[in-house]
């Protein structure tokens, strides 16, 4: 393990290096992320992220040991403490500025000794096996470079018959839905004034991601039972599995 310093605090990380494609675009856009996460999703994504929050609590024991990978500026992990008061939270991310701008929002609340903060990617997650309760990812499947190798570690680091709570946006298995989501997300992204060009890239990476179904046939063959599967309109999935 080594230690990362931004100047806001410091991270411990995996010594292996995260990918620098989609992490780059994201140690960009932190600046603009919440609010064109407010836009994009036409104001939904906290309740989204609250709605799920509570169906991951109903299936957790007592004081659980929750890892929010793509934790991004902490906005699922807060609303996880909020729906599980005795949870204890690891946020981890391969971004330093996003993570830096996580701890900066979870230390303005009560409770901030309950979060800890991990630099690491998904695909090589630097924890003991069987070391969690619960593994939720908020919309970062669909930049992970490899979500069969994020499903893998997420089985290896739950406990067995534990948790694991996706939200994400799925690609619409028709062509009309396809066009319109596109076309919303193009006009949506001309909000981001100089993070333009990488929203494109957020677009795309929802054009050309998973539909739901293999999202759950991929979970399945990392060893997932799916629990449920549910739409969070008008475009959001949400996905909730056991570890066998």
């Amino acid at each position: 393990m080594k230690t990362v310093r931004d100047g806001d605090g410091s991270f411990p990380r995996a010594d292996s290096a995260a990918p620098r494609d989609a992490v780059e675009v994201f140690d960009r856009i932190f600046p603009a992320y919440d609010r064109m996460n407010r836009i994009l999703s036409l104001c939904l994504d906290p309740f989204w992220r609250r709605r799920a929050a509570r169906r991951i609590a109903a299936e957790c024991r007592a004081a659980p040991r929750i890892l929010d990978l793509a934790s991004g500026t902490g906005d699922f992990a807060i609303a996880l403490s909020r729906a599980i008061a005795d949870a204890s939270i690891v946020c981890a991310d391969p971004s330093v500025p996003m993570l830096a701008a996580a701890k900066r929002k979870i230390a303005a609340r009560q409770r901030a000794d309950r979060f800890s903060f991990l630099e690491c990617r998904a695909g090589a997650i630097p924890c003991a096996d069987a070391s969690f309760d619960a593994v939720s990812c908020a919309f970062g499947f669909r930049n992970f470079p490899s979500a069969d190798d994020a499903l893998r570690e997420c089985a290896r680091v739950l406990e067995p018959g534990g948790v694991l709570g996706v939200l994400e946006f799925t690609r619409p298995r028709t062509a009309p839905f396809r066009a319109a989501l596109s076309g919303w997300l193009a006009t949506a992204s001309l909000f981001a004034g100089r993070f333009r060009r990488d929203y494109a890239h957020l677009r795309r990476s929802i054009n050309a991601t998973f539909t739901a179904g293999e999202f759950v046939e991929r979970a399945a063959s990392r060893g997932f039972r799916a629990v449920r599967a549910e739409l969070f309109l008008p475009a959001c999935r949400f996905f909730l599995f056991r570890r066998a």
